[in-house]
């Protein structure tokens, strides 16, 4: 990323956040520490398009350009994004909608995955794939529901000082 594209970002200006049980008086505790979902995946590498669109294209050299091109856009969006109105709300907090709708997808993909036992003949360990793709589609929504929730207002209880 530029240095004028970083610069855009940070100078953004933050709206102040929609009123929330946590804003009347104490903020929720931080969630506990986890591991990174994703340990070594350079999620700033792969900005424009989704793995699930590039596993289409086979040739490794295809997948390479079209990452470059995409980054390549995302990269131009950025040094425009002066000239674009400002966001409705604080950055993070579209970048939490974003997420929550990326989540949606991978979520209907690995639904998708999971009924292909259903329509297809799958050998032992695809079958088995296919049921934890199931299992993991539950799991994507269910995140994507709760970060929805919190930015409606509703902070989990799990997270709040008691």
């Amino acid at each position: 990323m530029s240095p004028r594209a970083r610069q855009r970002i940070s100078a953004r200006p933050n709206l102040p956040p929609e009123p929330s049980p946590a804003s009347q008086g104490q903020p929720p505790s931080d969630p506990p520490e986890v591991a990174t979902a994703a340990p070594g995946y350079e999620w700033e590498q792969h900005l424009a398009f989704r793995n699930v669109f590039l596993l289409h294209f086979t040739d490794a050299r295809d997948r390479a350009a079209l990452v470059y091109v995409g980054n390549l856009w995302f990269e131009m969006a950025l040094e425009c994004a002066d000239k674009w109105p400002d966001w409705p709300e604080s950055a993070t907090r579209c970048e939490m909608r974003a997420a929550a709708q990326d989540l949606r997808h991978s979520g209907a993909f690995l639904a998708s995955v999971g009924t292909e036992r259903k329509r297809s003949s799958l050998d032992l360990e695809d079958e088995r794939l296919s049921v934890m793709a199931d299992r993991w589609a539950v799991e994507a929504d269910r995140i994507a529901a709760e970060i929805e929730a919190v930015l409606k207002g509703r902070i989990p209880d799990k997270w709040e000082e008691g």
